[in-house]
C-alpha cells in the first residue's frame, strides 16, 4: 500500500509503523506533514476524528485536492517548456512532472521527452498518429512494447538522429566517429590543461580547493583515468588558470555523444512514470476514502 504523495522523503514505507504506535485519540495534528503519507495512512485506518495537517510546502493544499477529486479527470500532457513555466505556481505539475517527485528538474531527459510524449498519446489519449511518424505500429500496451522493445528502440534512435540531431548518419557509424575525435583529441587537451597549470603558477592541491573536490585535478592533469573537465568546472578553471580556449567544438562533440549514449540506454520503453503517479492520485479519492474529507482541516505554514 502507499501513502500520500510520492517525494524524495516521504514516510511511505513506515506510515503503518508510526500510525501503529499512536495512542487512541480524537485528534490529529501532523506539523510536518510533507507529502502526508502519516495522516493517509491514519486517515485509511480511522484512526482519529479529526486530522489537521502543516507543512511549509504546498503539498498539503496538494493533498487536499488529491483527496477531494481534483486530478481524477488530469490527462494533460505536461512538456519540458510547460514544466519550467508552470511548476513555481501549480503543485501537480512541480510533482507528478519532476524526476524523483523533488519539484527541481523535469521527469525526463531530452533524448528520451518525444518516445514518453508518444507513449503518453497512445496510451491516454488513443491517439497513436507519434508513433507512426517513428514508424511504428502498436496498441501502446506494455505487452506490445516489451515483445518489439528492440525493433521499437532502433527505429526510434532513427527518427531521433534524423529529426532531432538532423543527420543522415547511422548510430553505429555517427558514435563511432565522435569517440575517434574525441579520443584524438585527449592528449591535446591534456597537454593545454597542464600548460595552464604551470603558466598560472597553480598546483593540483590548490585547483582541488578552489573547485571544493577532493583528488578531482588528477583527473585533469594525470594520465590515469584522465578526462576533460565538463563544462561547468572549465569555465571556473578559466578563471584560476590560464585556459584562453572556450573549446565549444569539443563540448558539442562530447554533448552530443552523451545525448546517443542516453538513446542507446534507453529502458523499459513501455513504462511511463507519470500514469503511475497519477493512478496513485486517483486511488486516494476512491468513495471509500472520500468520507474523510469532511473531518479534514488544512493549516499551510506557521
Amino acid at each position: 500500500m502507499n501513502y500520500g504523495l510520492p517525494y524524495m522523503g516521504s514516510k511511505n514505507k513506515i506510515a503503518e509503523w508510526v500510525v501503529g504506535h499512536f495512542p487512541e485519540k480524537k485528534h490529529f495534528y501532523d506539523l510536518f506533514a510533507g507529502g502526508c503519507a502519516v495522516t493517509h495512512c491514519a486517515m485509511l485506518k480511522s484512526k482519529f476524528n479529526t486530522y489537521t495537517i502543516n507543512d511549509i510546502s504546498r503539498m498539503t493544499e496538494f493533498f487536499t485536492d488529491a483527496i477531494s477529486g481534483k486530478y481524477a479527470a488530469e490527462k494533460c500532457w505536461i512538456s519540458r517548456k510547460d514544466f519550467f513555466a508552470l511548476k513555481d505556481n501549480d503543485e501537480y505539475v512541480r510533482i507528478c512532472w519532476s524526476f524523483g517527485n523533488k519539484g527541481e528538474n523535469y521527469l525526463y531527459s531530452k533524448e528520451i521527452e518525444p518516445w514518453k510524449k508518444a507513449l503518453h498519446y497512445a496510451r491516454v489519449y488513443d491517439d497513436f498518429s507519434l508513433m507512426e511518424d517513428f514508424g511504428i505500429k502498436t496498441d501502446g500496451t506494455s505487452i506490445d512494447i516489451k515483445k518489439n522493445a528492440e525493433e521499437y528502440k532502433e527505429k526510434y534512435i532513427r527518427w531521433y538522429l534524423k529529426n532531432v540531431l538532423k543527420s543522415p548518419a547511422e548510430y553505429e557509424s555517427l558514435r563511432s566517429n565522435l569517440e575517434i575525435k574525441i579520443k584524438d583529441n585527449s592528449e591535446k587537451l591534456r597537454a593545454y590543461l597542464l600548460e595552464g597549470l604551470r603558466k598560472a603558477g597553480k598546483t593540483r592541491a590548490e585547483v582541488d580547493r578552489y573547485l571544493g573536490t577532493n583528488g578531482m585535478a588528477g583527473h585533469y592533469f594525470g594520465r590515469s583515468q584522465w578526462e576533460f573537465p565538463t563544462r561547468e568546472v572549465y569555465i571556473k578553471l578559466q578563471s584560476l588558470l590560464y585556459l584562453p580556449e572556450n573549446y565549444d567544438e569539443i563540448y558539442g562533440l562530447q554533448s552530443l555523444y552523451e545525448r546517443l549514449e542516453s538513446l542507446q540506454s534507453l529502458q523499459r520503453l513501455e513504462r511511463l512514470e507519470r500514469l503511475q503517479t497519477m493512478h496513485r492520485l486517483e486511488r486516494m479519492e476512491s468513495e471509500e476514502r472520500m468520507k474523510w474529507k469532511k473531518c479534514l482541516k488544512t493549516i499551510r505554514g506557521y
